[in-house]
């Protein structure tokens, strides 16, 4: 995760070092939702999507 992407998702600060730190507490909430085992150790796998035309 590059800095770049944190800024451009948007959430609180938009710090590198706040998505590091908060992103695994939602995923642990929700692998535990999901009966599945959390890992610090998974791959996560992030999208940029490029709006290419705007519905007015």
């Amino acid at each position: 995760m590059d800095a770049a992407f944190a800024f451009d998702e948007g959430e609180d600060d938009r710090t590198r070092a706040l998505w590091i730190r908060e992103h695994p507490v939602y995923w642990q909430r929700q692998c535990a939702r999901l009966g599945i085992a959390w890992s610090d150790h998974a791959e996560i796998l992030v999208e940029r999507f490029e709006v290419v035309h705007q519905h007015r």
